[in-house]
């Protein structure tokens, strides 16, 4: 949101004059812009993710059983909704 608000200081605007590009979809650029494309990690599956891991590593604890370091690796989605240009070629 920073950036957007310094683009706009500087009379620049998305996409006309630069593309915006985001890590992830959080509640307050939805609330100030539903049109800025975003790389949105699912906090959601993280958090999924996360609660069975530290299931697995309770019940492992409790059976005594070696923990496995374990490695999660969740694909982030792209979403364009129009703050993105293509490069000129000039």
């Amino acid at each position: 949101i920073g950036c957007i608000n310094a683009l706009s200081e500087m009379e620049l605007s998305v996409p006309e004059d630069v593309s915006l590009l985001v890590f992830d979809d959080t509640v307050a650029l939805k609330a100030y812009s539903q049109n800025i494309s975003v790389i949105n990690r699912s906090a959601t599956q993280m958090g999924i993710e996360a609660a069975r891991i530290l299931f697995e590593k309770i019940r492992r604890s409790e059976e005594r059983k070696e923990q496995i370091p374990k490695r999660v690796i969740l694909l982030p989605k792209l979403e364009l909704r129009g703050s993105e240009v293509a490069a000129s070629l000039q």
